[in-house]
């Protein structure tokens, strides 16, 4: 989860569903993105745009610098070594595959809507852990105007 404790920047923390005190994972001002299927790391990201994977038994996190500023991890897949990654964009998705483990970093899927009518973007993506489906959530606003005439 992310939170702050008061005169301190967000950062995430790890909390048992058992209950218990949460404890911080990262410093300050950097928030988890996604969770390794091993439940082992955290793909969290800083204020300046970096990537990083946090170890979560503790040990130095390492930057991964294949993922792009504005680029926002959606799924670390069950092969536990490849990252999809949507890049900046309201209108359509483009993803991306990022191998963690040689930082190699290739086009997966590009996503455009089919009605642009009233489009307002693509809000929601996800994949599942496997990659195999994907959900993509569009908002459109359609609205209607009436002119009236002849009221006194």
């Amino acid at each position: 989860m992310t939170g702050t404790e008061p005169g301190h920047g967000a950062r995430t923390y790890l909390q048992s569903v058992d209950g218990g005190e949460p404890n911080a994972i990262t410093p300050e001002d950097v928030l988890g993105d996604v969770i390794s299927p091993d439940g082992k790391q955290l793909l969290a990201h800083d204020l300046q745009g970096k990537f990083w994977i946090y170890p979560l038994n503790g040990g130095q996190p390492r930057e991964v610098p294949s993922i792009a500023r504005g680029d926002s991890p959606v799924q670390w897949l069950t092969d536990g070594r490849t990252v999809i990654v949507r890049a900046a964009g309201r209108m359509s998705v483009t993803a991306y595959q990022v191998d963690l483990e040689t930082g190699a970093r290739k086009p997966w899927k590009e996503f455009a809507v089919k009605d642009n009518v009233a489009l307002h973007g693509i809000y929601q993506f996800h994949v599942t852990p496997d990659g195999n489906h994907y959900l993509m959530v569009e908002m459109h606003m359609n609205s209607t105007m009436f002119i009236v005439r002849g009221l006194h």
